[in-house]
């Protein structure tokens, strides 16, 4: 009787799991306008099915809940193509205690921009109507989701004690997808662990000098072979390679190992 009850269970919690719903998320941005300025770019019938989320002075784009991942996998695509880093999650990793507000974008900008071109000398009590509606910062800047901290660390500071899970910045077929985990000491050693591919794991040592990260297994760091720092997003950094002046590949050092895997889960060839 007992075995026939566990049996039970395990079969309620593989339906549970397998029907539970998913959602796809767009990124994380610092500014709330910038981001729904950025769903406006989506096609009429995807952008009208967004939600954001409000977290820790972070706002966070969401698409409707899919009731099982195969039908969020046909319509990732279409989100990628203004947020390529979209990745299809659980919905139950949404903060259901975060402030959630459901938009229309494109409806709400053009109304605001309409309100926006009224003349400024006197002030119309309707207008009050928009105060908690989205507001548009003008930027002719390509909007990315940078993570806006106190201050900007050096690359020393954001390397050195921590530990990041890298793969490529552009992978192109199911043979380019890598993970690694990268252990930097606060000293001068770091290992790598591979979780997906081929590469052997090893140790070496590591020194960052005037923003270039050089690597070496040796006593001799080669001055032409380094690493720098080119953007800093909510989720991960952008690291590229260079030798003797010329960048040659580009590398995302996630901070946690579930965002790293969802974007190469992400990606279907």
């Amino acid at each position: 009787m007992h075995k026939i009850k566990m049996i039970l269970i395990l079969v309620m919690m593989f339906f549970s799991i397998g029907k539970s719903a998913v959602v796809i998320k767009l990124g994380s941005y610092s500014h709330r306008g910038n981001l729904a300025k950025q769903i406006t770019l989506l096609r009429d019938d995807i952008s009208s099915n967004t939600h954001i989320i409000e977290e820790n002075d972070m706002f966070k784009g969401y698409s409707s809940e899919f009731d099982t991942r195969e039908e969020a996998s046909a319509q990732l695509h279409l989100y990628q193509e203004i947020f390529t880093d979209a990745y299809i999650m659980q919905s139950t990793n949404i903060d259901k205690n975060s402030n959630i507000k459901s938009i229309k974008p494109i409806k709400q900008i053009k109304e605001i921009e309409e309100v926006k071109k009224e003349p400024q000398k006197k002030q119309n009590p309707l207008d009050y109507r928009y105060k908690d509606r989205i507001e548009i910062t003008p930027s002719d800047e390509v909007m990315t989701p940078v993570s806006y901290s106190n201050g900007v660390s050096s690359l020393g500071d954001i390397i050195k004690g921590n530990t990041f899970y890298i793969c490529p910045h552009k992978i192109n077929s199911n043979g380019d997808k890598l993970l690694i985990e990268a252990k930097f000491s606060q000293e001068t050693q770091v290992t790598y662990k591979t979780i997906v591919g081929k590469v052997p794991s090893l140790s070496m040592a590591y020194i960052v000098h005037k923003e270039r990260l050089y690597f070496t297994r040796s006593q001799r760091v080669n001055p032409y072979q380094y690493s720098q720092l080119d953007d800093r997003l909510f989720d991960y950094y952008v690291i590229s390679k260079w030798s003797r002046g010329k960048k040659i590949s580009k590398m995302r050092y996630y901070k946690k190992l579930e965002n790293a895997k969802s974007y190469l889960d992400s990606l279907h060839f």
